[in-house]
């Protein structure tokens, strides 16, 4: 592997400035993310309904404010030259006879009539522009009979299981855009790309096609949701989706990002109005920005993320901004000290909360019912408002600003070293549409040969910065250390909303990207090597939490995925790590927390305080060390349960379906059930003195931390800020928890055999990737048309966030949401 880099660049690095935004804390979200796999694609609709429910936007715009950035092109000049439309009539030839045909027969429009002269017209717009713009392979497919592959929980096959939980028939997850329009490339393949076998991978724009009179705009909303999802799991650089959902008259536009879906209102006529909807077809087929001055920025591709040819993982370019001077910066600032989170905004935002924050009414489905909650792993939302209309005036500004980028400070000028890391496994990818779209990496330096790990996430924009408290935590035991990060605040879901609608507002459910490098450690606490190496791990991990919480930072999503196995040759004190802190505080934060809609992290190891937050509503103390406390023990319990040995298959257990139970009074229910009893239905591996003992410690002392919560809230009385729990609390219940572990430690220690049960299937450890550094460009660009076998890119069926799935080597969720 080469070592040479490229040459240090000189960035400019803008300061945000005060924003009067004031929010209130998070609430639990539901998601399409789920540790259960469905057996059928029908099974995500529901899901996916749950997670936009709230965050659809219809925005009003002209539509020559679509996609304005490719107003330079001779469009006019196209549709003057074009054979299939009649610029005369002003109307696309073939569309409008098929539309007569059915008004003298007195019928309606057939959809599957429209496909053909739908792709003809594609078609003809790319031939005609390839030759104005440099661009990337493009081309449109009719894919309504070629069902494209999911990629799901460890694998896209899934068994459909007779009552003993034994597999009977795979089952594969696919569905099918009517039209698809697909690429090749650096940044979408180190492949050639077979264009007669399309994949989700390729897919740069997924289009529906309707007719005028079977069109429904909700549902075809989630139909392409579906196929949107898809494009962030098997795409993990996509910054968002557009598409256009077409029928004989009109084009939908909608852009899918992190922060929901926003549909364009009026839809575009295409008849007279054809020089939008030939700018928006050329905008949604582009992996650039505008048509002649290329912004990264402004992209729905990632271009630090770029593959080689023949290979089947990307290089990542990192621009660090971690310098010794920001260092010293951010560590005496008032924001990173912990004074008060607001400091990133106006130090005189305004503490009430946003009008309609509470209680709001949700819009009804189609079939005049809400919603039920999701039985799939909640996140944080933005506010506690719903998101489905305009934008409230008092937070609109006019689309010139955008264009100043008025957050921004060009007065400095900091150079920053551009790191390049070899991709060698993808750790894991969060499969949602919306939230914070996690991916991890697993990666090299491109000149050292260093082991990282590479994450990607969208923060909210009121959010503190993960890589903030990551720098506080440098040097910290038993925490994850990071090594780079780069936050694009000019990456975020307004601005590209923005540039693809001219004139979109400000909004205050924005988010946006960073990318951090952390050191890379072991896989999930769950593939431990044997029950010393557990035990280890666990206590090391909750002594970081000690550490974490000492200097003043509370994690709150402690899961089974952010407690790491330490490095091989670890010291003592970094036998287990956590990680993830995109959900931490500082404790002597400002702003109260909501006590009715508390965000946590993962369903199955929230405390039972936690989910009992809406019923005790304004009462409920507020979330601390405790519930963390509580949230290490579901983990140690659920390893118990499921893993009959080092690195055996997860086994189905009744108790741990409960944890993940939609309803979180039933959850709440089931898990202070198990506090009394935690020692039965361990498995076999497990079923000893030593960690029955163990478990029913711990539960000891969460049963005397929530009888403590529970006699507060039922009281009544008023609950303690974060802050003096923290002062009064110290180290004492960390230290309680540290003193069950470690005398199991001991007592591990003096066993000889460490029992191993077999596992259910050999684990599988893929083979070892190669890396190539980059080639002729002529080589990135390579398409092949029904090529052999051995060309076509094949789908990466290997996932990351699974609990029933094969071996450990690449199933790792490590640093998730």
């Amino acid at each position: 592997m080469s070592s040479r880099r490229p040459p240090e660049r000189s960035i400019r690095i803008r300061s945000p400035q005060p924003r009067s935004i004031n929010f209130s804390d998070t609430p639990v979200k539901a998601s399409s993310h789920s540790h259960q796999p469905p057996n059928i694609v029908e099974a995500m609709r529901p899901a996916i309904k749950i997670e936009l429910w709230n965050w659809k936007e219809s925005y009003e715009t002209d539509t020559k404010n679509i996609y304005r950035t490719h107003d330079d092109l001779p469009i006019d000049q196209f549709l003057r030259e074009c054979s299939l439309y009649d610029e005369n009539l002003a109307e696309w030839k073939e569309l409008k006879q098929i539309t007569r045909d059915a008004q003298r027969a007195q019928s309606r429009v057939a959809e599957n009539s429209l496909y053909e002269p739908l792709c003809s017209i594609i078609k003809e717009i790319f031939d005609y522009f390839d030759e104005w713009q440099d661009l990337h392979p493009r081309w449109v497919k009719e894919t309504h009979k070629k069902l494209m592959n999911h990629k799901e929980e460890t694998n896209v096959d899934y068994f459909i299981q007779n009552g003993e939980g034994e597999p009977l028939t795979s089952v594969t997850a696919k569905t099918a855009p009517d039209l698809s329009i697909m690429g090749g490339g650096p940044y979408l393949s180190g492949r050639e790309v077979d264009v007669d076998t399309p994949q989700y991978a390729h897919c740069i724009s997924p289009l529906e096609v309707k007719t005028e009179a079977t069109l429904n705009k909700d549902k075809v909303l989630l139909q392409v949701a579906m196929y949107a999802r898809q494009c962030f799991i098997q795409q993990p650089h996509r910054r968002y989706v557009p598409t256009v959902v077409l029928t004989e008259s009109r084009a939908h536009v909608h852009v899918y990002d992190r922060s929901g879906v926003l549909r364009l209102t009026p839809a575009i006529d295409i008849h007279p109005d054809a020089v939008a909807f030939v700018r928006t077809i050329i905008g949604i087929s582009t992996v650039f920005g505008g048509s002649k001055k290329h912004n990264e920025y402004e992209a729905p591709f990632d271009h630090n993320v770029q593959w080689v040819a023949d290979t089947d993982y990307p290089q990542i370019q990192v621009y660090n901004q971690w310098t010794s001077e920001k260092d010293d910066k951010e560590s005496d600032s008032e924001d990173f000290d912990g004074s008060s989170e607001a400091s990133d905004w106006d130090s005189e935002a305004p503490e009430k909360e946003p009008e309609g924050s509470e209680e709001e009414e949700e819009e009804p489905d189609d079939s005049g019912e809400e919603p039920e909650e999701s039985n799939a792993e909640h996140e944080e939302s933005d506010a506690e408002i719903e998101h489905l209309g305009e934008v409230p005036a008092n937070l609109t500004q006019l689309s010139e600003e955008l264009d100043q980028d008025p957050e921004y400070d060009y007065s400095t000028t900091t150079f920053l070293t551009l790191n390049l890391y070899d991709v060698t496994n993808m750790r894991f990818v969060r499969r949602t549409v919306t939230g914070r779209g996690t991916v991890c990496w697993d990666a090299v330096d491109a000149e050292t040969g260093q082991a990282v790990i590479i994450k990607d996430s969208w923060r909210a924009s009121r959010r503190t910065a993960e890589w903030k408290l990551l720098m506080r935590t440098k040097d910290m035991d038993g925490v994850g250390q990071m090594i780079a990060f780069e936050d694009r605040s000019q990456s975020s879901i307004v601005h590209f909303r923005h540039f693809i609608c001219y004139g979109f507002p400000r909004s205050p459910h924005d988010r946006i990207f960073s990318r951090i490098v952390l050191q890379a450690y072991g896989q999930s606490i769950r593939y431990f090597d044997s029950k010393l190496h557990l035990l280890y791990a666990f206590r090391d991990a909750i002594a970081g939490h000690r550490n974490l919480w000492m200097s003043g930072i509370l994690h709150r999503d402690v899961s089974i995925d952010n407690v790491l196995l330490g490095q091989d040759g670890a010291n003592d004190n970094n036998r287990g790590v956590l990680i993830d802190f995109d959900m931490a505080i500082k404790v002597d934060r400002v702003r109260k927390p909501s006590h009715h809609l508390v965000r946590t992290g993962t369903r199955a190891f929230q405390s039972v305080s936690v989910l009992n937050a809406s019923l005790w509503g304004e009462y409920t103390p507020p979330q601390d060390h405790l519930d963390d406390l509580e949230s290490f023990f579901y983990v140690l319990a659920w390893i118990c349960l499921k893993h009959n040995g080092p690195h055996s298959d997860s086994v189905t257990s009744a108790f741990l379906d409960t944890w993940e139970a939609p309803n979180a009074h039933v959850c709440a229910g089931a898990k202070s059930n198990f506090l009394m009893a935690p020692s039965v239905a361990l498995q076999q591996y497990f079923d000893n003195p030593i960690f029955r003992t163990l478990l029913m410690s711990l539960a000891k002392l969460c049963r005397g931390h929530l009888a403590d919560k529970s006699e507060l809230a039922g009281n009544r009385q008023a609950s303690p800020a974060l802050i003096d729990v923290h002062k009064k609390a110290q180290a004492i219940h960390h230290d309680a928890f540290l003193s069950c572990v470690d005398e199991a430690i001991e007592k591990q220690k003096k066993e000889t055999e460490d029992w191993v049960h077999p596992p259910i299937r050999s684990p599988v450890t893929p083979p070892a990737k190669s890396v190539k550094r980059v080639s002729k460009k002529s080589d990135l660009n390579r398409v092949t048309r029904g090529g052999s076998s051995k060309n076509k890119r094949r789908v990466n069926r290997s996932n990351d966030d699974d609990d029933d799935g094969p071996g450990p080597s690449k199933r790792s969720k490590a640093l998730t949401e």
